[in-house]
């Protein structure tokens, strides 16, 4: 009886190496692996997040054959390491939508590089949908008291900078020339079109009320009963005069803000994509546009300049 031949790992194994000279090894460019270190690249982890891959096998010194060997070699493993950790995770096929191995190196890029993960791009693009801009912005709950009282001095909303810097952080995190999330721009509209919102006193104003009106109504869903009747205010619930008071204010209000350029809220950004037939027919209308409109006889307007204009004195 002939004994078992050892397994020997091939060039498109999908067992993953930590170290950089036993994958070279198993691909026959172990000659390669000083240099490859001397670039910084101890192990594969380095190569799946190396921006300039093609800089690097030219810096290396890569014959062509061996370059090719290695590419394929390399998307092989790291591909074959994606669905490994997938598997050791436990996920199944039946548990909601699964990611596709692109997907997840995204996911896993962008939470490495500090950038805005696909779970949080969803729940940006949620907030927003929801006109939520406490939870889209991280800021704390409306401040309600247990007798149905608001005060927001002190809160982050109130600051200014403070919402300027969120946004910011949160721009840099969602800035399409790094960060390839497909939804990243749209994300990146709605955190811009908060901040715009949250620094307009009166768009504010508003927004913050709506946030102090859906709490109550979550605290009264849940059977409090000390949060029933009233009117609801920015400043919270006001009982008897004080809700007429409150109701009659509201009405008669007057914004300050005399100008007409205050903030809008900006619903484009969940709407779905035109189709294909739409664009075409929008191509088609402005096509009809152009060949409806007069046509004008340059060369005339020109020779007609030209027979009107003077002579210099000096000639």
């Amino acid at each position: 009886q002939t004994p078992p031949q050892p397994h020997r790992t091939t060039p498109h194994s999908s067992r993953v190496m930590s170290n950089i000279a036993d994958f070279l090894t198993t691909i026959h460019l172990q000659t390669y692996a000083p240099r490859f270190i001397e670039q910084g690249i101890d192990s594969l982890e380095d190569l799946r997040y190396e921006r300039d891959l093609d800089g690097l096998v030219e810096d290396v010194g890569l014959a062509d054959a061996d370059a090719k060997t290695f590419r394929s070699a390399l998307k092989a493993a790291l591909s074959g390491g994606i669905v490994d950790a997938l598997r050791q995770s436990g996920a199944r096929h039946d548990e909601g939508p699964q990611l596709s191995i692109d997907e997840t190196v995204l996911g896993d890029v962008n939470a490495r590089m500090g950038l805005a993960t696909g779970e949080e791009i969803e729940k940006i693009l949620s907030a927003h949908a929801r006109q939520d801009f406490l939870e889209l912005l991280n800021l704390r709950d409306v401040p309600i008291d247990s007798l149905g009282k608001v005060e927001w001095s002190g809160h982050e909303a109130m600051r200014t900078n403070e919402v300027a810097m969120r946004c910011k952080l949160l721009s840099l995190r969602l800035d399409s020339s790094r960060n390839m999330h497909p939804k990243a721009p749209l994300a990146a509209r709605a955190v811009q079109n908060a901040l715009d919102l949250m620094s307009n006193k009166e768009t504010r104003r508003e927004i913050l009320t709506e946030a102090v009106r859906r709490k109550v109504d979550e605290l009264r869903a849940s059977g409090n009963s000390q949060f029933q009747g009233g009117y609801v205010t920015l400043t919270g619930i006001h009982y008897g005069s004080g809700a007429t008071a409150s109701r009659t204010q509201e009405e008669n209000y007057v914004s300050k803000d005399v100008s007409n350029d205050m903030p809008t809220y900006d619903a484009s950004i969940h709407e779905a994509p035109k189709d294909d037939d739409d664009n075409d027919a929008t191509a088609h209308r402005a096509r009809d546009e152009i060949k409806k409109a007069p046509k004008v006889d340059v060369s005339s307007i020109r020779a007609k300049l030209a027979s009107k204009a003077k002579k210099p004195r000096f000639m």
